[in-house]
């Protein structure tokens, strides 16, 4: 049974330079029936009939199979039927396609590629930054890691890993990339000289591992480690409801998943040899391609006008490996090159929520025309100009508080002397005019006058007193004005 034509491989995204084909290299993980569990997605209201080991807060388990079941495809299918499962599928292998290269080219070629160099001015990174590496692990006592990369977590024993638990050396390269420590006189430099770099294991010293495995880590990485950027340098030939199912959870609260294209050579837009989850293009996603130090198209990168986003160094990176230092090759190393980008512009500016982390890195890319219509940006990586576009300008120091000029006292303008009111002019009496004398008339006897009455003495007005003054009561015035915390079990 073909692997691919079945969407069952899950393949590390690593090249080989080698004549074997990356199809065949996919051959080598487990057939269907070699497949000893299943993924079951119970529903809303039946997550406490979930059986053997849970794998994230909404009902996802994955249910081993009996001795006596030999067909996980089928026990698959039994199950999907049971009340209140949604679906169950295969719990099929992630197998590694690893080779190191040819290392023929100076080292690091990608730090200045990307302008890595520049970005410094503006910051080195910051140790509250977290990326999570999700991967086969990491030597975090490496002499170029110590200090960065932090202890973290082996999904494949369910156990906290706390040093050397790398046993393949991916995880380790992955976690040079984006975090080595710079400026301390030995090996290479990361594009962050600060960072925590948090491992969640879960591929073996083989290459394999589980698909159930990864969604473990990235729900560990994001709700236990505190990690909202997640490394994933690795892919499937075939569709996974239950990867897609957490990375939409996952998206939802706010993770950012920084995903390799895939090394197929081929048109991830399309339906032939396609890479997942690469080829999921959800919002919380961004998909890198390989690029060369000539900033050509890698020969056996993957690409997409609409699923892969933007390049990135990818051919012949030297980094950190658990016995020292090594080349590799594939969209695996383009990867961390982008997840080292997006902590450092969480760096400059704290405060970015992950949608602008990732439209502002596409944003800020260096258009190359081998690149036009084979990315949705155009362009490859270019750290400066992306931590140059959202870093936080600086405090403004304080100025000094100006003297205040002395307001200008106004001259007096002098008082007018009031003018007199005019006294009114009485008006003349008019002169009697005199009246004819009568004919005189005898003089009648005189009657007796009568005494006058006094005149009635006036009676006082009442004074009028002022009105008492209105008491008035002052105005009372009033005024006023828990993240969660993830835990993951080993069973």
């Amino acid at each position: 049974m073909n692997l691919r034509k079945a969407g069952l491989a899950v393949a590390l995204i690593l090249v080989l330079l080698q004549v074997t084909s990356a199809n065949q290299g996919q051959g080598k993980g487990r057939q269907p029936k070699d497949v000893r569990s299943v993924i079951v997605q119970w529903e809303s209201g039946y997550e406490s009939k979930g059986r053997g080991k849970k794998l994230s807060p909404k009902g996802l388990y994955k249910e081993s199979l009996k001795p006596s079941e030999t067909d996980a495809v089928a026990v698959a299918a039994r199950i999907s039927k049971e009340p209140g499962v949604a679906f169950a599928e295969p719990d099929y292998d992630i197998v590694s396609l690893l080779t190191a290269n040819d290392p023929s080219l100076s080292a690091q070629w990608g730090i200045p590629k990307v302008s890595a160099p520049a970005a410094w001015d503006i910051t080195t990174g910051s140790s509250a930054v977290k990326v999570c590496v999700i991967d086969t692990g990491v030597a975090q006592n490496h002499p170029d890691l110590i200090g960065n990369a932090v202890s973290g977590y082996n999904a494949i024993t369910d156990s906290y890993s706390g040093g050397g638990d790398d046993d393949q050396g991916h995880g380790t390269h992955c976690a040079g990339v984006i975090g080595a420590k710079t400026n301390n006189g030995i090996g290479i430099s990361g594009i962050n000289w600060n960072v925590q770099v948090v491992p969640c294991k879960f591929l073996s010293s083989t290459g394999s591992g589980s698909t159930s495995d990864a969604i473990q880590c990235m729900y560990w990485c994001h709700d236990t480690a505190g990690a909202a950027i997640s490394s994933n340098s690795w892919g499937s030939g075939g569709s996974s409801t239950a990867l897609y199912n957490a990375m939409v959870d996952l998206g939802n609260k706010g993770h950012l998943f920084v995903v390799a294209a895939g090394n197929n050579a081929a048109d991830n837009d399309g339906t032939s040899n396609v890479s997942y989850p690469a080829k999921y293009n959800l919002p919380s996603m961004i998909t890198v391609a390989s690029t060369t130090s000539s900033d050509g198209l890698s020969s056996f990168s993957s690409y997409g006008a609409t699923t892969v986003h933007l390049g990135a160094p990818g051919s012949s990176i030297y980094s950190t490996i658990p016995s020292g230092y090594g080349y590799m090759s594939g969209t695996s190393m383009a990867t961390p090159h982008v997840s080292g980008a997006v902590a450092l512009m969480k760096a400059a500016n704290p405060a970015l929520a992950s949608s602008q982390l990732r439209s502002n890195v596409l944003a800020n890319v260096d258009a190359l025309s081998s690149l036009a219509g084979k990315v949705s940006s155009g362009g490859r990586l270019n750290v400066a100009k992306a931590v140059a576009a959202v870093a936080a300008p600086p405090p403004a120091s304080p100025s000094p508080s100006p003297s205040p000029s002395p307001s200008p006292s106004p001259s007096p303008s002098p008082s007018p002397s009031p003018s007199p009111s005019p006294s009114p002019s009485p008006s003349p009496s008019p002169s009697p005019s005199p009246s004819p004398s009568p004919s005189p008339s005898p003089s009648p006897s005189p009657s007796p006058s009568p005494s006058p009455s006094p005149p009635p003495s006036p009676s006082p007005s009442p004074s009028l007193s002022p009105p008492p003054p209105t008491k008035t009561k002052p105005g009372n015035g009033n005024g006023g004005a828990k993240p969660g915390k993830g835990n993951a079990k080993g069973k």
